[in-house]
């Protein structure tokens, strides 16, 4: 990530995504389709804010394509994502 001076338990201010965040939202796309029952064509991280706690928390605000019939919905949803040093 962004060598960036975090406090523990705070949010960075909101940062346009980078490809790392974008792999990210990526490995949980399939997560949230099985759960949500649709299939997203476009998923793609737009802004995302980090918080540093016993590892990382990621909120990323992505922007999805859904196709519903034959109507495309574009939506935005956030996503949060844990990383926990081993």
């Amino acid at each position: 990530m962004e060598s960036e001076e975090m406090l523990a338990g705070g949010l960075t201010e909101p940062r346009p995504a980078t490809p790392e965040i974008q792999e990210i939202a990526n490995k949980v796309k399939p997560q949230l389709e099985e759960k949500t029952k649709k299939t997203y064509e476009k998923f793609e991280a737009i802004i995302y804010r980090s918080q540093v706690v016993a590892g990382t928390n990621y909120y990323i605000k992505v922007s999805v394509q859904h196709l519903f019939g034959s109507k495309r919905f574009w939506i935005s949803l956030g996503v949060m994502f844990s990383v926990i040093p081993t």
